[in-house]
């Protein structure tokens, strides 16, 4: 057997296979649809949160809750994931671990807090709904 079949074997070779650049055209479709679903998303949390969630009847567009959500989770999975260039150097980093890291210190805090079910709130608080 080769070498090569054994990747799956080692944990940090299997993903350091899995690191990508932010350039590749790919993340490119899906940074348009994260822009896309959290535009969506701004508009139906405020409206939400301010005239309450819709118990009586489905509401046609729950979808877009939902869709919104995995696409903001996916986005910060990616970004464990996504290798970055440091500067005065023109290689990308695709060391899993100073990746994470790097993500974890910069932007995953606020990554989280976009993650957060602001909606939700007036669920919870359902007697300050309609302001």
């Amino acid at each position: 057997m080769l070498e090569e079949d054994f990747v799956f074997l080692d944990p940090h070779r299997f993903v350091s296979r899995l690191v990508f650049k932010p350039d590749n055209y790919q993340y490119g479709y899906f940074a348009i649809l994260l822009g896309i679903s959290e535009t969506l998303l701004s508009y139906f949390y405020p409206w939400w949160t301010a005239f309450g969630f819709p118990f009586d009847h489905y509401d046609h567009h729950l979808w877009i809750l939902v869709f919104g959500e995995i696409i903001c989770f996916l986005d910060i999975v990616l970004h464990f994931f996504m290798s970055y260039k440091e500067q005065g150097n023109n290689e990308y980093e695709r060391d899993f671990k100073k990746i994470a890291l790097r993500y974890l210190r910069g932007n995953f805090a606020f990554d989280m807090f976009k993650f957060l079910p602001l909606g939700a709130f007036g669920i919870i608080f359902p007697n300050y709904r309609g302001w």
